[in-house]
């Protein structure tokens, strides 16, 4: 007979049941509450994973719409940047050239310059000395440059270097009216240095500038003197010839002349040839002394004269052949006559004496331009040559008249004043 299993048949609930040793065992059997207890919670929680179900169908939703919804997509605007500007890089500071030593410069053209001497005859001796001034070299072959009033008249000439060695020196030529003369010495026989010649063309006002040169003879030979250029292009009447100087205050003596005059680097810009030593005179008649009033020949005008003369051993020097007064407004208006230049004498024979002026004309106009100063009778025919004409008007005695002048060569025309005759007095100027 088949044992029946009395734990899962035959019993009923609420029955108790029994162990092995014959002990009750209790069997949990819920409560009304734990039912409903178990019932709320089972809906919570049903509930949470509905709402779980929902939203996952629902991002899931959109999802699928935002993959196949082809809605317009919005281009974003770009604003361009500007373009950047280069920054300019800066140009490297030049180093400062720095200035020269100014002993080391006149030390380094001492031996350039030279004293010269003229003597009345062949013999070399003190009491046949006539002129004594300076010189300088500017080549290696012995070629030096002076004043022509330094050896004008001379019978011998001498050269005295730096070194102190002395020779005798030959005369290539000369300008007498520009005021430049060319010596030459044997290079073999005395030690010298050849300057540098600067550019005069080149020099500004208010530029230093220095001197060396030979005043009071022996005692002071080879002073340098310092200054600034104190103007340009200024015509200075010189013995009655109107030449274009350099103006500085670099004291310049009798001595000086012929010497050179250098820029601050020790290249010559000029020849020192003069000094004016009475600026005017005071209301009794006293002279007012000058100061600091040299001039030198521009050493671009004297170079074209000695390579004429280093060449053909002449130069022609264009001239007009007259020396003349500037008319100021107050002395025309004064005197009643026009302004202009008032011929002080004309040279027997010269360009004027052949157009028919004379002493106490009055030149008011060269080829149509007015002239009343020197500088502008100059610059009528500045870079002309010898044999080119020029129109002249030119009032007398209260009449104009107009002549056609030839220019000449002032090295050969000689000074003869015509008939020694003298203007000036009809504008208060005594011969």
């Amino acid at each position: 007979m088949q044992k029946t299993d009395k734990t899962h048949m035959g019993e009923e609930r609420g029955t108790p049941k029994m162990n092995d040793k014959g002990q009750i065992v209790h069997k949990h059997v819920p409560t009304a509450g734990i039912i409903v207890l178990t019932a709320v919670v089972f809906l919570i929680v049903g509930a949470l994973v509905t709402g779980g179900i929902v939203l996952c169908l629902h991002v899931e939703h959109r999802l699928s719409t935002a993959q196949t919804t082809h809605e317009p997509t919005a281009v974003p605007t770009v604003t361009p940047l500007p373009t950047p500007t280069p920054t300019p890089t800066p140009a490297p500071t030049p180093t400062p050239t720095p200035a020269p030593n100014l002993s080391d410069v006149i030390d380094s053209v001492l031996g350039g310059v030279a004293v010269v001497n003229s003597y009345e005859g062949t013999i070399i001796s003190e009491m046949g000395l006539i002129s004594s001034g300076t010189g300088f070299f500017i080549d290696s072959s012995g070629y030096l440059v002076t004043n022509y009033h330094v050896i004008e008249g001379a019978k011998s000439i001498t050269v005295e270097a730096f070194s102190g060695e002395k020779v005798r020196a030959e005369l290539v030529g000369g300008d007498r009216y520009v005021d430049v003369a060319v010596l030459k010495v044997d290079p073999t026989k005395i030690e010298f240095t050849a300057l540098q010649i600067g550019n005069s063309d080149a020099v500004h006002v208010g530029e230093f500038v220095f001197a060396i040169g030979n005043p009071s003879q022996d005692e002071l030979n080879f002073t340098a003197t310092y200054g600034m250029v104190g103007g340009l292009d200024r015509y200075v009447n010189m013995g009655g010839n109107v030449n274009r100087y350099i103006q500085t205050d670099a004291a310049i003596n009798p001595g000086n002349s012929g010497g050179p005059l250098f820029d601050k680097n020790g290249l010559v810009i000029g020849v020192t040839t003069a000094k004016i030593t009475v600026a005017s005179y005071d209301e009794y008649g006293d002279p007012i002394i000058a100061e600091g009033l040299g001039f030198a020949l521009p050493i671009n005008d004297v170079m074209d004269i000695v390579n004429e003369l280093m060449d053909t051993g002449e130069a022609q020097s264009p001239g007009l052949g007259l020396s003349v007064y500037e008319v100021t407004p107050e002395r025309a208006e004064l005197y009643s006559v026009p302004t202009g230049l008032l011929v002080h004498y004309v040279i027997d024979g010269g360009p004027a004496y052949i157009a028919g002026l004379r002493a106490d004309d009055i030149i008011t106009a060269v080829d149509g331009a007015a002239v009343a100063t020197h500088e502008e009778l100059r610059a009528s025919f500045e870079g002309m040559e010898v044999g080119e004409t020029l129109a002249v008007t030119y009032w007398r005695n209260g009449r104009t008249y107009a002549c056609e002048l030839t220019l000449g060569d002032r090295n050969s025309m000689g000074d003869t004043v015509y008939n020694n005759e003298y203007g000036g007095a009809i504008i208060g100027i005594e011969p």
